[in-house]
């Protein structure tokens, strides 16, 4: 059965503009608001100099304090536990030092900055928190909830300047991340639902959010201090929390909650914003909350929900699938370019820079193709350039030459980018409103994941022992399947986004006779 009240809406955008002055406004202020969350989210590796992915070790470092009396120099052995926990000291001679060098407590946080441990728990946090926050974007709106979350990580994120041990700190990043995960979830449907069909898959391959990394990049080369990274870079985003006022809450998420009177207000307020007229805008509006009574009633839906018939299942299975292995592959690859021109300001945003064009070229292509064809084929292309390893080591030693490894890598990550941001806007159109925030957190929460695998299979599955071309020829399988089974995802190239899930106990008699039931309602409005 046809979504009269998706239908209905995105008559409207045709009609006032799909990407006027209101839709502009909405995307650009959310893009702001997302550089300031990827900088919070990139503050571990610029505080601890680069190193924020070195092994976790147990490290023993020699300081000599303060002598406490003329004749007694004590030189205290700090044991560095894995786990953050207290400082262990020992002395000698026999005695008690009385003071202990400030520098101490400084070295002890930059190491543990660097620990990988540090990592995960950032990860997990905001795999916790993109799921937080997509169940309540789809329960208490998006707006909301997302400048909650902003705020949240900014004043945790400010907090850091008051820590004294490393597991506070730990868990202010871990608290950080929570806040940043629900926010990223909802920073990324917010902009597609105000959007017209034909502008969504620029908003989403324009990756305007990498302006970010050099943002806490020149803060860190300014301030020279992680503390003082920590302050700036909170301090910096707190101004931006006044886009409240100026970001609209999500037209679709209101009418689907059965509040059309604040439906109906920011609908005109788009239409005043983009200068142009719908005529039929009241009866359009009228269409749309028959429609929406009809078929649903207002409830909490839950993850639950993502399973509610079998094809939504289906859907949900393919995007768990496809974006936990899109980002193994793509975090794999991204390590093997991490030192392309040895600065580590550079090398952090340029691997990302080189994938903007390919990602940009994506919005022709899916425009002649569909979404899901330009997917497989930024998939399956990236997969045989991965393949062409083995052509190259018959060629000759291509494990001499590794330049060319590293050109063959950033070409295939190239295409491995796009293809995420493809599966990007297609998770995000393929489900109603009212779960859409859930099957983005599903998605992003996966693919957190399976970056954090990546890691760890790195760390401890060393395939180069083996043979150097061995990981080349993995990746490129799995990112062949990526393709594939994207393909069980639905085409959304021109299609209105979806908004009601019918309830089940409505949907027999809708399809029975929904003529009859339109008119009656109708008749009785």
């Amino acid at each position: 059965m046809t979504d009269i009240s998706s239908d209905a809406y995105e008559r409207i955008l045709d009609q006032s503009g799909q990407f006027g002055f209101y839709q502009k406004r909405t995307y650009f202020l959310i893009c702001a608001l997302q550089t300031i969350c990827v900088s919070l989210m990139a503050y571990t590796v610029y505080a601890c100099d680069g190193q924020g992915s070195c092994p976790i070790r147990r490290e023993t470092v020699e300081m000599t304090t303060t002598p406490v009396t003329d004749s007694i120099h004590l030189s205290i052995y700090v044991i560095y536990d894995s786990n953050f926990s207290s400082l262990n000291y020992s002395t000698r001679p026999e005695s008690t030092p009385t003071s202990i060098n400030r520098d101490l407590y400084n070295v002890r946080c930059q190491e543990m900055m660097s620990n990988d441990d540090g990592l995960t728990v950032f990860l997990v946090a905001l795999v916790l928190g993109a799921l937080i926050g997509g169940i309540m974007a789809d329960i208490l709106g998006r707006r909301p909830i997302m400048f909650i979350a902003m705020g949240l990580a900014l004043i945790f994120q400010i907090t850091i300047v008051t820590v004294e041990t490393c597991l506070v700190y730990t868990a202010l990043r871990a608290m950080c991340g929570v806040a940043s995960g629900c926010f990223l979830v909802i920073s990324l449907i917010l902009p597609l639902e105000v959007v017209g069909r034909r502008w969504r898959d620029f908003c989403v391959c324009l990756w305007i959010w990498i302006l970010g990394i050099p943002i806490i990049s020149i803060e860190s080369h300014i301030m020279k201090d992680w503390k003082n990274t920590a302050l700036t870079s909170g301090i910096v985003g707190l101004p931006f929390l006044g886009f409240y006022f100026l970001i609209p809450e999500s037209t679709r998420w209101l009418t689907c909650s059965q509040k059309f009177a604040k439906a109906e207000s920011s609908i005109k307020e788009m239409i005043a914003c983009n200068t142009r007229a719908v005529p039929d805008v009241l009866e359009l509006c009228d269409e749309t909350r028959l429609y929406v009574m009809s078929t649903s009633h207002p409830r909490r839906h839950t993850y639950l929900d993502l399973f509610h018939t079998a094809t939504v299942g289906r859907w949900t299975f393919a995007v768990l699938y496809t974006w936990s292995v899109g980002c193994f592959v793509y975090c794999n690859l991204l390590n093997q370019v991490d030192s392309l021109t040895g600065n580590q300001h550079a090398d952090l945003v340029l691997p990302f820079l080189l994938d903007l064009p390919i990602c940009l070229s994506a919005v022709i292509i899916n425009k002649c193709i569909g979404r899901r064809w330009c997917m497989f084929l930024y998939s399956v292309s990236s997969g045989f350039s991965m393949f062409c390893v083995l052509i190259l080591h018959m060629m000759g030693d291509l494990h001499r030459y590794p330049y060319m490894i590293t050109a063959l890598a950033a070409f295939s990550k190239t295409g491995v980018g796009a293809a995420l941001a493809l599966l990007t806007l297609i998770t995000a159109e393929s489900f109603p409103t009212v779960i859409r925030c859930m099957a983005m957190a599903f998605g992003v929460s996966a693919g957190i994941l399976g970056s954090l695998l990546s890691f760890y299979i790195r760390r401890y599955l060393i395939f180069d022992s083996y043979h150097y071309t061995i990981p080349y020829i993995l990746q490129g399988f799995l990112i062949c399947t990526i393709g594939i089974v994207g393909l069980v995802l639905p085409e959304t190239a021109g299609v209105p986004m979806p908004d009601v899930l019918q309830c089940r106990h409505r949907k027999h008699q809708l399809q029975a006779d929904a003529a009859s039931q339109y008119r009656f309602l109708r008749d009785q409005s």
